[in-house]
């Protein structure tokens, strides 16, 4: 899902701290859904659930999006950084993201996850 916007961002702004990090960039290895099912399949698995789940979760504003991702995508950039450049990072990943998300209070944050589920036939 690095498609999303949360992710593109956070990637940029390792690309511009690229000394910092000795070129580090998180990179998320998800597979489409389809791809899933078709690995699945060649896994043996003919019975099978794979699909895309929405979570909406309801944030007291735009901003608890960064404090969000702090716990989940920008931990990897944390731990290689010291605590002040890390803070620069955060700043300036908060400045390019605050351009997007609209600003609304309370604010709907949909999070994505695919689930899947199977059972060999036999």
């Amino acid at each position: 899902m690095d498609s999303e916007a949360v992710h593109i961002l956070a990637a940029e702004t390792a690309q511009e701290f690229s000394k910092e990090l000795g070129g580090y960039v998180r990179r998320l290895e998800v597979l489409t859904p389809e791809r899933y099912a078709k690995l699945l399949y060649r896994l043996g698995f003919v019975e099978q659930d794979v699909r895309l789940q929405i979570y909406g979760h309801l944030l007291p504003s735009r901003e608890a999006v960064i404090e969000w991702y702090r716990g989940t995508l920008l931990t990897t950039y944390e731990q290689r950084l010291d605590t002040q450049t890390y803070e620069r990072f955060v700043a300036q990943y908060r400045e390019k993201l605050m351009k997007l998300l609209e600003d609304e209070h309370p604010f709907f944050f949909p999070y994505k996850r695919i689930l899947i589920w199977g059972r060999i036939q036999g």
